[in-house]
């Protein structure tokens, strides 16, 4: 066949005969005269009408929506999710502003945080029979702007802070306090869901969920400290709540794309100054 083909090829432009019999009947013959160029060009032209067909049937018919579905869902989905990583992002951003300005309202001691406080009275215990128990409390109005935590404890519970003294949770230290990496916490890896406590008595200032941390909490402490949990699996507190030392605020997680694995990010900060944790727990 590719004999025939090359030696009409090589005859192109000469008038050829072309003789048909039949095998049993060898007498009975037909012929037909013809130049190889003209069937070139009609197998040409031919294969464009037959493209051509094929292109139109597609664009004009729900065919081509049919084939090219798969692609196009695909593609849609690509786009939906760009989309809610960029929403994501945004919401994280957000997130961020309002933990830096709550951290720098607590710091300049302008903390705008509102809670219900107890009308309740609290009583020292009886020292012996026949004594006269006195309060020892301040009245304070509810749902007053707190502007000094130290006073607000002190009024409210009559004892004296003592921070830092408790480890937030019973785990195994996997990366330590770096600051020439940029790492300015402790990882400390416990079994998923284990209690995460605070450190010591304070208002809560942040809480919520972020992209690179996953659910997180900040606490105000005394003496301009901050203590900061990341990475939870779920969080027990809201902006404005009081906790006292050991107080269970949430439970380990994996949360936040930067967790690789179950476990507590654990931060102390000091006047807006990273502090290493090592230096106030026996347990590092």
């Amino acid at each position: 066949m590719f004999q025939l083909f090359k030696s009409l090829f090589n005859k192109r432009f000469k008038s050829l005969t072309l003789v048909l019999w039949v095998n049993t009947n060898p007498d009975k013959t037909e012929t037909y005269s013809f130049r190889p160029i003209r069937l070139f060009r009609y197998y040409v032209v031919s294969v464009f009408l037959t493209v051509f067909l094929f292109a139109a049937i597609l664009y004009f018919t729900p065919l081509g929506s049919l084939l090219f579905s798969k692609q196009d869902r695909l593609l849609r989905h690509a786009v939906t999710d760009v989309s809610d990583r960029v929403i994501a992002l945004q919401d994280s951003l957000a997130l961020r502003d309002m933990q830096l300005m709550n951290i720098r309202d607590v710091l300049l001691n302008a903390v705008d945080t509102t809670f219900e406080t107890s009308t309740d009275i609290y009583y020292e215990p009886l020292q012996s029979a026949g004594t006269i128990p006195h309060s020892t409390t301040m009245e304070v109005p509810e749902f007053e702007s707190l502007t000094n935590i130290d006073v607000i404890y002190a009024s409210s519970y009559g004892g004296s802070l003592q921070f830092p003294a408790m480890f937030p949770l019973n785990g195994t230290v996997t990366r330590s306090f770096d600051s020439a990496s940029r790492h300015y916490g402790t990882d400390i890896a416990a079994p998923l869901d284990s209690y995460i406590r605070a450190v010591a008595d304070g208002a809560v200032i942040q809480s919520g969920w972020g992209v690179d941390y996953g659910y997180s909490v900040s606490v105000q402490h005394s003496d301009g400290y901050v203590s900061v949990y990341k990475h939870s699996a779920s969080i027990y507190k809201v902006k404005g709540d009081m906790v006292l030392q050991g107080d269970i605020i949430g439970k380990v997680g994996n949360t936040g794309f930067m967790s690789s694995g179950p476990h507590l990010h654990f931060e102390l900060w000091q006047n807006g100054v990273p502090q290493n944790p090592a230096r106030f727990f026996n347990n590092l």
